[in-house]
């Protein structure tokens, strides 16, 4: 776990992780040393590539808003967030 007390913190996959105010969920995902967002239908790593949302390698699902790039979705305190298959049904949120 990479949470600190005071820190401000979001979850991946039910796991807390902190985050630095103004952040994107792809830069705090990698500076936690998470590189792997989910598996693309190719079966390759889905990841942070281009860093603006043009590739959206980077989707994943944020909970209350759906699907998101993680590269330009700031973390918020106790946002929830998961990986996204392409292979599963698009959800609008997590559990």
């Amino acid at each position: 776990m990479n949470n600190k007390p005071g820190k401000p913190f979001f979850y991946w996959k039910d796991t807390p992780l902190s985050f630095i105010e103004g952040e994107s969920i792809a830069i705090a995902l990698t500076r936690s040393g998470i590189i792997d967002f989910g598996v693309a239908q190719n079966g390759q790593i889905k990841s942070i590539f281009c860093g603006i949302g043009q590739c959206q390698n980077c989707i994943v699902l944020v909970k209350g808003r759906g699907i998101s790039e993680a590269c330009l979705t700031l973390c918020q305190q106790d946002m929830h967030t998961q990986p996204i298959s392409e292979t599963s049904t698009c959800q609008t949120g997590v559990k």
